[in-house]
């Protein structure tokens, strides 16, 4: 409380810090960060080691045996046959939908992290 009194006496007094404008302040020609020929390509190479970092990782937490042999060689039981895999038509569109939603989903995600990046 004291301290403000003595600034107060002391502006009263016209005896405070006096500042003045050296030179007035301009705004610059170009932005001075973020640099777009540097953030796109980063941005590309992380998403592109995200990418391949997600398939590693769903590859080595696969559990599933695509053959034979490899159930055989994990068993350890000798194998008489085996029931293959009926894929219809509709299993067919079915698959390549979901291809196509996960690459738009992949190409929105992208943009969106790349403009966040660049903004």
């Amino acid at each position: 409380m004291e301290d403000a009194k003595t600034r107060l006496s002391l502006e009263r007094a016209n005896q405070g810090d006096h500042f003045s404008v050296l030179e007035p302040a301009e705004l610059p020609r170009r932005p001075s960060s973020p640099d777009p020929l540097m953030v796109m390509p980063l941005s590309l190479f992380i998403g592109l080691a995200l990418g391949v970092g997600r398939i590693l990782l769903a590859e080595m937490f696969n559990d599933c045996f695509y053959t034979l042999e490899e159930l055989s060689a994990a068993t350890g039981v000798l194998l008489l046959g085996g029931i293959a895999r009926i894929t219809t038509e509709m299993d067919t569109r079915r698959m390549k939908r979901r291809r196509l939603y996960w690459a738009a989903f992949s190409l929105v995600v992208t943009l969106v992290v790349g403009w966040a990046l660049v903004s």
